[in-house]
């Protein structure tokens, strides 16, 4: 249940980062963007990579 949640959570700040990168990119603040985009992709892949380390 509590490993739910944190997805959820997860994929809520990931999604709105997400967003915010593209405002950005659009606003023509590509690298601040592009890190924006890679702190999103880090906020998913690390319920993944954590599950991966403890088996």
């Amino acid at each position: 249940m509590t490993t739910v949640l944190a997805a959820i959570i997860l994929l809520g700040i990931s999604t709105y980062t997400f967003n915010y990168g593209r405002q950005l990119w659009n606003d023509d603040h590509k690298p601040a963007a592009v890190f924006t985009y890679l702190l999103a992709l880090a906020v998913l892949l690390f319920p993944a990579l954590l599950a991966m380390y403890k088996t």
